[in-house]
């Protein structure tokens, strides 16, 4: 059982910056903060979900092959994830789950591979796929804002180049 003192202390946070409080204000770097779970999300769907975690075989050109594939699907999945995240904000103001979109690309991965060299048949697919996302990896409603919206609301003072 945790101790009155450590219940006590789970209710800090200790932030450093070197970020002057002009620039960025205390409640500003309170939210960038978070993004570091996003930054987390990312790191374990490349171990988990891209299975970056565990390669298999001794040879150098199997592992490379298997490295090369997994990064072009990262890469693939990145763009559609961003493009997903910036449709669905936009028509319906709402944030998608990074997570469920890795998650329903992983689930049509064999249709996925198996028109990938007939590029009319990938095409239609993906478009058709991305839309099937835009509609079902929406995060659930929530009566705060999420860390997204925060991010989106941070006022920068404009910086000026000469």
């Amino acid at each position: 059982n945790p101790t009155e003192k450590h219940l006590y202390f789970l209710g800090w946070n200790l932030y450093m910056t070197n970020v002057e409080k002009d620039i960025l204000g205390i409640e500003s770097v309170f939210i960038l903060y978070k993004i570091r779970w996003y930054i987390e999300l990312v790191f374990k769907t490349w171990k988990s979900y891209h299975g970056l975690g565990k390669i298999r075989g001794g040879r150098k050109e199997r592992i490379e092959c298997f490295i090369y594939g997994r990064l072009i699907m990262i890469v693939i999945m990145a763009f559609l994830s961003g493009s997903i995240r910036r449709r669905v904000w936009d028509t319906k103001r709402r944030e998608v789950s990074f997570m469920k979109v890795i998650r329903h690309f992983q689930v049509k991965s064999f249709h996925f591979l198996r028109l990938i060299t007939d590029p009319i048949g990938f095409g239609k697919f993906l478009f058709e796929e991305f839309l099937e996302a835009c509609r079902l990896c929406k995060m659930d409603l929530r009566k705060r804002l999420s860390t997204a919206q925060k991010i989106r609301m941070i006022k920068l003072p404009h910086t000026s180049t000469a």
